[in-house]
């Protein structure tokens, strides 16, 4: 089966790039799929995007169709709603003997081509002051046009999947739910972090906080923890890394730094900024914990990969990350310094720093299973869509 893949997320969201590369990923464990995924990408699209899937998909397309917001683009945009399908982007398609399209943009109600598509959450719909209200207004058009249009549409929890229902009740058995499952490279596993770590000159002890500075990841309510810790002479230490932009709020990473400055906790945090994934990981393989004090996700990428790497995880008490259920997690309040401070110290008293080789080897195991059941899983929704 031929799949069109067109790209997810972009510099400003990383989380669609990893699902992306983690789904094409999958499709390569435990031998031959019968799927060949082919990404269609425009000319404009960065080229480590692009090379970040290579490796996972059977050719690369290059075309300027693909290129948003360009004249020729928009201009293609009004014309697919009068005429009711893209016939440009369904003429390419065909040409390549595609079979099912992954995660389409705007291709008409008559598109010929069964489409399947991914809505990663309805945080404008739960946290409406995150956007404004042209961005909401955006995205309720374009997830009732994917709803309208698509054979089968994927969600990453069942906490999504209520949210779909209460939003586009009518199309909720077009829904199928897939939980996704990091991919950690076996390389990273038998690499030694703290020597790799080095040129960063942190201590060898730390907890890993991996969001990307959006609000809504809540790195405020961290700092106020550090303030709390400090103020009983219980310190610790937590390493940030992640893209220090918020487009929504692009004042939000100034803030951050001057509340580190403001409450005086700067030895207590160390902000990496983005590092490369190879680095993440390390991070994350030499901390003492994970720790995702979010306020919302639709599945959350940092605590599967926290999973994957057998590293504890200290998390918000929000619905999907129950439904995640990371093992030996500890969920605190989100919205109560105190009970994060608590919850910090318990875990930094008691925790060692560094891989466990034990842990990890269950771990990986553990993800391989995983795995498995997100590849066969998204392999019978595209027979379903094509069916």
């Amino acid at each position: 089966m031929r799949v069109a893949c067109t790209l997810i997320g972009d510099a400003g969201w990383i989380g669609g790039a990893q699902y992306q590369r983690h789904l094409l990923a999958a499709l390569r464990t435990d031998g031959p799929s019968g799927i060949e995924p082919i990404l269609f990408a425009g000319l404009a699209a960065p080229a480590r995007e692009i090379d970040a899937l290579r490796p996972y998909v059977s050719e690369v397309i290059a075309d300027p169709l693909f290129d948003k917001w360009t004249p020729g683009w928009v201009t293609r945009q009004f014309v697919t709603m009068i005429s009711g399908s893209d016939h440009r982007v369904e003429k390419l398609f065909k040409k390549h003997r595609v079979d099912v399209v992954f995660f389409s943009g705007f291709f008409g109600t008559r598109f010929s081509i069964p489409i399947v598509n991914w809505i990663a959450d309805f945080q404008h719909l739960r946290m409406p002051e995150m956007f404004s209200a042209k961005e909401r207004m955006m995205r309720n058009f374009m997830f009732r046009t994917w709803a309208k249009t698509a054979k089968r549409l994927i969600l990453s929890s069942e906490s999504a999947k209520k949210d779909f229902e209460a939003f586009l009740p009518a199309y909720i058995d077009r829904v199928d739910v897939l939980r996704f499952s990091a991919q950690i490279p076996q390389e990273i596993y038998d690499a030694h972090p703290l020597e790799e770590l080095r040129p960063y000159g942190l201590p060898e002890k730390f907890l890993h906080l991996p969001n990307q500075f959006w609000k809504h990841k809540n790195h405020y309510m961290v700092i106020r923890a550090l303030e709390i810790l400090k103020n009983s002479n219980r310190k610790v230490l937590v390493v940030c890394t992640g893209k220090e932009a918020d487009y929504r709020h692009p004042d939000h990473f100034h803030f951050i730094r001057d509340e580190i400055a403001k409450r005086g906790v700067g030895d207590q945090i160390f902000l990496a900024g983005l590092v490369p994934l190879r680095h993440l990981y390390l991070f994350m393989r030499q901390s003492i914990a994970v720790i995702n004090p979010s306020l919302f996700e639709g599945w959350s990428t940092t605590v599967e990969e926290a999973k994957a790497l057998g590293k504890p995880a200290l998390v918000s008490d929000i619905p999907v990350h129950r439904e995640q259920n990371p093992p030996g997690g500890i969920y605190f309040d989100p919205q109560d310094p105190e009970d994060i401070a608590e919850k910090i110290w318990s875990r930094w008293k008691d925790l060692a720093a560094g891989p466990n080789t034990d842990t990890e080897r269950q771990a990986f195991d553990e993800m391989q299973k995983r795995t498995i059941a997100f590849r066969e899983g998204f392999i019978n929704i595209l027979r379903k869509a094509v069916a």
